[in-house]
């Protein structure tokens, strides 16, 4: 089931309320150069890693990149 989403000051929502809300776990390796700018940058931006990746996952899936400054 395709769910909508809402962008709000660089984040994105899902428009289901959280009780109807599933989560996927995954196990990802990155190499620890990567890991610590994406950490940092996840700082900088106010968001938790796992936001960041999901962020960027979406917003590359959408055909967009809120993450370059552009």
């Amino acid at each position: 089931m395709a769910r909508n989403t809402q962008r709000t000051q660089n984040t994105v929502r899902p428009s289901q309320e959280p009780s109807e809300q599933t989560n996927t776990v995954i196990s990802l390796r990155l190499p620890e150069n990567l890991s610590a700018c994406a950490r940092r940058h996840a700082e900088k931006c106010g968001v938790s890693l796992n936001g960041l990746i999901c962020l960027a996952l979406a917003d590359y899936l959408m055909g967009r990149n809120v993450f370059s400054g552009k």
